[in-house]
C-alpha cells in the first residue's frame, strides 16, 4: 500500500524517511464454510471474530426435535423420514448431531467453531465417537 495515500487518509503528514510502500501479510486465507465464503485465521478460527451460524443453529435444533419425537411417539428412523417426507440416512445424520458434547454445542451457538464446522461437515459424521473428549478432539473444538 502506498505510504502517501495512507498518510493522507488518515490525515498526517508523512516523514522523508518513511518507505514509498508498506507491505502487509495477513495469516489467513479465504476459506467456503456451507454456503459462504469466509476469511480463516491459520488456527482455523474466523478472521471476523465468533458469530452464530443460523444453518448451525438451526441443525441443532432439527436433530433435537426429531429425537424428542421419536422418543416420544415411539418412531424408528425410517417412521420419522416417511412423516418428514426426508430419507432415513438424512434421518440417521441429524439425530446423530444430537449426541454432540455439551462442550462442541456452546462452541457453535457462541459461534466459536472452527470454519470448517459447518453443516456439511456435521451431516457427515458417520463414525461420531461416544467419547466427548474425543468428539471436541477430533473436531477440532477447543
Amino acid at each position: 500500500m502506498s505510504t502517501t495515500e495512507l498518510a493522507k487518509r488518515l490525515g498526517v503528514s508523512l516523514q522523508s524517511v518513511a518507505p514509498d510502500t508498506i507491505h502487509l501479510r495477513i495469516d489467513a486465507q479465504l476459506k467456503r464454510t456451507g454456503k459462504v465464503v469466509r476469511l480463516v485465521q491459520n488456527n482455523g478460527l474466523p478472521a471476523s471474530g465468533p458469530a452464530p451460524q443460523q444453518h448451525l443453529v438451526k441443525l441443532l435444533r432439527l436433530a433435537r426435535s426429531w429425537w424428542q419425537e421419536m422418543c416420544d411417539d415411539g418412531l424408528s428412523a425410517s417412521e420419522l423420514a416417511d412423516r418428514h417426507g426426508v430419507n432415513k440416512s438424512y434421518v440417521s445424520r441429524v439425530i446423530r448431531i444430537n449426541f454432540l458434547a455439551p462442550q462442541i454445542v456452546e462452541t457453535i451457538l457462541a459461534g466459536d467453531q472452527p470454519a470448517g464446522l459447518d453443516a456439511r461437515a456435521m451431516l457427515g459424521l458417520h463414525a461420531l465417537p461416544l467419547n466427548w473428549a474425543t468428539q471436541t478432539q477430533s473436531l477440532n473444538v477447543h
